[in-house]
């Protein structure tokens, strides 16, 4: 399945749960609007909290603060945050 092909089934799924509060579309528009995202270059993200660069760091003064640390940039980090050098943890 191509990358078009998985957006058109996504925006089609997601049309169909929403049918009863937004009305449907036609068959076309799925396809128009996955063609403007492939446009747009739209690339996947990486959060923080799913990167291998991510890790816990601990003050060792107080329990209750725990930190988020970027080890590739050496930067306090939140779960949500990316970057474009965002890799994602091996499973």
């Amino acid at each position: 399945m191509t990358e078009r092909e998985r957006l058109i089934a996504i925006i089609e799924k997601a049309q169909a749960e929403a049918a009863d509060t937004i009305g449907s579309m036609n068959g076309g528009m799925a396809a128009w609007y996955a063609d403007k995202l492939l446009e747009a270059g739209v690339a996947p993200v990486v959060r923080c909290k799913d990167c291998e660069h991510y890790t816990n760091f601990d003050t060792h003064t107080c329990k209750r603060l725990t930190f988020h640390w970027c080890k590739k940039f050496g930067n306090i980090t939140r779960e949500s945050d990316f970057c474009s050098y965002g890799e994602r943890k091996q499973a």
